[in-house]
């Protein structure tokens, strides 16, 4: 019974003598969790058409003049960004890969946005399949996000694109990799 008494003792001594030391290491850490908000990077609101987007388009291609247009001016445009019968963007000069080309201050009419958007690769690039992405920001916050693709053997990129103005948030999963949500 005494060896018992005893055993129980130095346990009861031992943890109680490496809870003390745990409290004099961590008694002056402050842990505080805030987060800072400037006015610019609030996060919109979800849906809101009527506010102020900018509109970037990336092409993964090399862009330039159309070799078969009926127009072969140096005004056709590489990349060209329709809502309806409005242009939202019109580029005209060439484009280089990965050449972020970006047009702010836009308006669209409703929400979800439906655009038509063309892209001329140059005809080497043509021969192969090509990515454009289509980006809609608002501020810092993604809105939207989607990316065509041409078909390859010269085609050109031409397509309808239905994009749904909701902000894009970002959560860290846990060790896991960044996982979209």
């Amino acid at each position: 019974m005494i060896r018992f008494a005893a055993a129980l003792l130095i346990a009861a001594v031992l943890l109680g003598s490496v809870a003390w030391c745990q409290n004099l290491l961590t008694q002056g850490i402050e842990v505080r969790l805030t987060r800072d908000v400037h006015a610019e990077e609030t996060e919109p609101e979800e849906g809101n058409a009527e506010a102020e987007y900018e509109l970037v388009l990336t092409p993964g291609f090399d862009a330039a003049s159309d070799p078969f247009a009926l127009d072969v001016s140096e005004k056709t445009a590489r990349l060209l960004v329709r809502e309806g019968d409005k242009e939202l963007l019109r580029y005209e000069q060439d484009v280089r890969r990965g050449q972020s080309i970006r047009r702010a201050d836009i308006r669209f009419g409703g929400n979800p946005v439906d655009l038509f958007v063309e892209a001329v690769p140059t005809p080497d690039d043509a021969a192969n399949p090509c990515a454009l992405r289509v980006q809609v920001m608002r501020g810092k916050t993604l809105m939207a996000e989607t990316t065509l693709w041409s078909a390859g053997g010269g085609s050109v990129i031409s397509a309808p694109v239905r994009l749904k103005l909701e902000p894009h948030r970002e959560r860290l999963d846990r060790g896991l990799g960044r996982d979209a949500s």
